[in-house]
């Protein structure tokens, strides 16, 4: 069994015992198989029983397989021989790349987000309390570099915080964030073991091992006592951000906050102090879009500011930006995400047929017969000019040919003051010679038609395509 005198049980142990985690709590530990997973899990096995413990390994998919089927055979070793047993929590191959795709984000960030939302599960179905990473010192440095270089919020710069609570999901614990890496692989080595080596950690791709190679050593050879420094910083920041989670916390209460939207006075958000008025903004974003992924750059922000700074009572103003709509109207704000519309496709195998067809978001696309008393604005097209023709959604790049030339979709309906966030609700009539019809006038613009289909109509007027928003 390991040593219970060494410096990482020891630092462990006086971590559950400050936190007030109790002696029979269920703890789980993300093991990636490095030393310095391994030595909290080495530290765990000194202070509780085996039953108490849940060990879950990630596989994103992100190496070559031969290297993680090596990696997994050592993991299960070392756990096997500690006593405890291995639960490998398979994401699944290329959803990691799916998710950076989806969200607009690096890799690492992509992998992240996937990480965890495994680990939680895992911990729900295990009934464990507590959620343990090996995060070290060294990565407390590297965090608080990146984030000092990148500008990030004072809130921020306090680092990988030791203890972290989010509803629903298990307390996050960190309890070796004040020893270093260094301190952690001669612990491992000490008591006999062997780890695995992540490949990806040697390369320079990332920015964290650039900092981590390139960067760190030099500091530390400058500044001896960084580690310590860091930390103490690290306290410090984390008072300023509690003193500041205090003003928000207290200004939220001016705000009036629902599902997916906040309302607020504008005399009231212009008589916050300027200084604060940035990280008010961030706060009411993070409200507003509390499930969204995408966050809100910090030009947005600065836009979004100079609206509402500039703005008074008088003014009327609709915006979009990062996902969200802004409403300034009778000195009130009104902050809501933006409706994501699906989009939608359906095939028209009889374009001549009368029919009505359903889409999602109440739309309701209606195709009948001509007759002769009927409303001059819908459109009428001849059916047997239509080459496989389907009606779908709006899309990014789509054009449509009208008198003045071509026309992108997106520009004519922007020119209907359509919001950019409707445009996938609007229907578009297409064959496979491209953009027959657009049915804006639901959305008060105006139904368009194509001109190489006006040319046919005086010869036979067949159908009336037209479109309008079901009654809910």
């Amino acid at each position: 069994m390991p040593t219970t005198d060494a410096i990482v049980p020891k630092t462990i142990h006086e971590f559950l015992v400050a936190h007030h985690i109790d002696n029979d709590a269920q703890i789980a530990v993300a093991f990636s198989g490095g030393s310095d997973s391994l030595a909290l899990l080495l530290g765990l096995s000194c202070l509780l029983e085996s039953a108490q413990v849940s060990v879950f390994y990630v596989n994103h998919h992100l190496r070559p397989e031969p290297e993680l089927s090596l990696e997994l055979q050592l993991c299960h070793s070392n756990c096997q021989r500690l006593g405890f047993s291995l639960e490998v929590l398979d994401l699944g191959k290329g959803s990691v790349e799916a998710q950076a795709k989806k969200c607009g984000e690096g890799v690492e960030a992509a992998a992240r987000t996937l990480r965890y939302e495994a680990l939680f599960a895992a911990c729900r179905n295990h009934g464990c309390t507590y959620l343990a990473t090996a995060h070290n010192a060294d990565d407390q440095m590297e965090t608080l570099l990146m984030r000092l270089f990148q500008a990030a919020s004072v809130s921020s710069l306090k680092g990988i915080a030791a203890w972290s609570e989010s509803a629903g999901n298990p307390v996050l614990i960190r309890p070796l964030l004040t020893i270093p890496h260094r301190t952690l692989r001669e612990y491992v080595e000490a008591e006999g073991f062997l780890w695995a080596e992540d490949s990806s950690n040697a390369q320079d791709t990332y920015l964290r091992n650039q900092l981590r190679h390139k960067v760190k050593p030099q500091i530390l050879a400058l500044f001896p006592k960084a580690y310590h420094a860091v930390s103490i910083m690290s306290q410090r920041f984390s008072e300023i951000a509690s003193m500041l989670q205090a003003w928000e916390d207290d200004a939220l209460s001016h705000v009036e906050v629902g599902k997916g939207e906040v309302r607020f006075s504008l005399a009231w958000y212009q008589g916050t102090m300027e200084e604060m008025r940035e990280r008010l903004l961030f706060r009411l974003y993070a409200e507003v879009c509390a499930c969204e992924t995408q966050r809100l750059r910090q030009v947005m922000v600065a836009g979004l500011r100079a609206h509402l700074d500039g703005s008074t009572s008088a003014t009327r103003l609709h915006i979009e930006t990062g996902g969200c709509s802004v409403l300034i109207s009778d000195g009130q704000v009104i902050w809501s995400q933006v409706t994501q519309y699906p989009h939608f496709l359906f095939p028209l195998d009889n374009p001549g047929k009368v029919q009505e067809i359903s889409f999602p978001g109440g739309i309701l696309f209606r195709i009948d017969e001509m007759q002769e008393e009927m409303d001059s604005q819908l459109l009428m097209i001849d059916a047997d000019s239509l080459k496989n023709a389907v009606i779908r959604s709006a899309e990014v790049g789509d054009c449509i040919e009208l008198e003045a030339g071509s026309v992108s979709v997106s520009k004519l309906l922007s020119s209907y003051h359509i919001p950019k966030s409707k445009h996938p609700a609007v229907p578009l009539l297409c064959d496979r010679s491209g953009v027959v019809a657009v049915f804006a006038r639901m959305y008060g613009g105006k139904d368009r038609l194509a001109r190489r289909f006006k040319a046919p109509l005086a010869r036979r007027l067949t159908n009336i395509y037209s479109s309008r928003i079901k009654e809910q």
